[in-house]
């Protein structure tokens, strides 16, 4: 079989793979068009040079001689994976097929070699295996079948959990359970994740020693080539760290604030304690009065009594938002009874002003929520606006309430003028 001849050299035109022939001492007698292209030579730059001095990087010299040697000694064909260096002096890795083949006489006449440029794949392999040595590292990482039941589970998973792979394979995610997020969580969850969409959120959890985990976790369900559902695979960045830093952040923040609040909480407690002081003037003038009318007198006590309930109230308020208590007592309330017995605390205000309020509050609106926090809020709101406007002519307070998509939204206007743009960055500041 003669390469040189005009046919067998078309056929090795058409191939994708470069096919390179080289004479028993290394010289370059016939490249493809897929080894110029690949490699940026043309003929006339490779065709007669030795292979060493164009195509093969130094350091690849003594492998490549050790194939060449064995082929010209009759030894067989062989494979080898090398580099070879392009004309712009890059490199490329090579897979390749060698043979050689012999004249009548059974002397070395060419050595052929077929090779396949795979520098793309081993990039690409290479850059996946950094990638997972990176997540076994760093991320938790496992899969699960349809059930949620673990089918691999990596070390660093394992690692962060502190069970073994023999522990948690078989098992559900429900051993890592901290029982801190609700049903109606879980439930948003899988109905995510059934649907064949991904979940994103953070999870807390718990290890095997019982010790809090957070986990910023992606969920996303598995579909094999047929289009078929498996099961989810599941990455988990360990959020724990970041959590107790954003504690202490708080509670340092607490504390600051708390000293911000010793010269807002006389703000805050003022409306209280002026309603004490103003039935207080009330009960002076029915005592003094000839007859006492023991109803009008006791409606006032029962002022002095809220009034006091008000300030007490302030402060367990303070203490919760201080110590994050999370056993405040809610429950769904009737927003017309909050907003009646803010009105009946601010009566005593009106009575000094000319300043009119309109209220327009459905009976039916009702909120989930802490009542006497609402009525405070609506009491602060009303008492505020009244004193911003009860200098003006023709004064008007404004409350009204709406339900918006299942929300209660509730406003109070006045005649007043605009709040400063440097107030209102201040509006929901504590105690602001």
């Amino acid at each position: 079989m003669d390469f040189t001849t005009d046919f067998y050299l078309d056929i090795l035109e058409t191939l994708e793979s470069a096919i390179i022939i080289l004479s028993p001492t290394g010289e370059v007698i016939y490249g493809n068009s897929t080894l110029y292209k690949t490699t940026g030579f043309d003929k006339t730059e490779l065709v007669g040079t030795k292979i060493w001095d164009t195509l093969i990087p130094d350091e690849e010299r003594d492998k490549v001689n050790s194939t060449f040697q064995k082929l010209t000694l009759n030894q067989g064909k062989s494979e080898t994976t090398n580099f070879i260096k392009t004309k712009s002096n890059k490199y490329k890795l090579f897979k390749w097929q060698n043979t050689n083949y012999l004249t009548k006489d059974g002397d070395i006449k060419y050595i052929v070699g077929t090779g396949l440029d795979i520098t793309d794949y081993e990039d690409s392999k290479t850059v996946m295996e950094t990638y997972q040595n990176a997540v076994n590292q760093s991320l938790s990482f496992c899969t699960t079948n349809k059930a949620g039941v673990f089918t691999y589970v990596n070390d660093f998973f394992c690692k962060s959990t502190g069970y073994s792979k023999d522990e948690l394979l078989g098992q559900t995610h429900q051993i890592l359970n901290s029982n801190f997020h609700t049903m109606a969580f879980f439930n948003n969850l899988w109905e995510t994740i059934l649907a064949g969409k991904s979940w994103f959120g953070e999870i807390r959890n718990k290890n095997k020693s019982g010790t809090t985990i957070w986990t910023k976790t992606l969920i996303t369900p598995i579909i094999d080539s047929q289009n078929i559902f498996q099961g989810f695979s599941v990455l988990r960045e360990d959020l724990t760290e970041q959590k107790d830093m954003e504690n202490e952040l708080l509670t340092v923040s607490k504390l600051a604030t708390l000293g911000e609040m010793s010269g807002q909480i006389l703000h805050e407690i003022s409306n209280p304690l002026a309603i004490i002081k103003g039935y207080s003037k009330n009960i002076k003038k029915h005592v003094s009065e000839d007859s006492i009318d023991a109803n009008r007198l006791r409606e006032d006590l029962d002022k002095l009594e809220n009034g006091a309930s008000k300030i007490t109230n302030i402060f367990l308020s303070l203490k919760n938002s201080l110590l994050e208590a999370k056993n405040e007592e809610c429950g769904f309330c009737n927003l017309s009874e909050s907003v009646g017995e803010a009105m009946s605390l601010v009566q005593y205000r009106l009575k000094e002003t000319t300043v009119k309020i309109e209220v327009h509050v459905g009976s039916d609106i009702e909120y989930y929520g802490s009542k006497g926090q609402i009525t405070q809020v609506v009491l602060n709101l009303l008492t505020n606006a009244i004193q911003s406007v009860k200098e003006q002519k023709d004064p008007w307070v404004r409350l009204a309430a709406t339900v918006i998509k299942g929300d209660v939204w509730v406003s109070v206007t006045d005649s007043g003028k605009m709040i400063s743009e440097e107030l209102q960055g201040k509006i929901f500041e504590t105690l602001f």
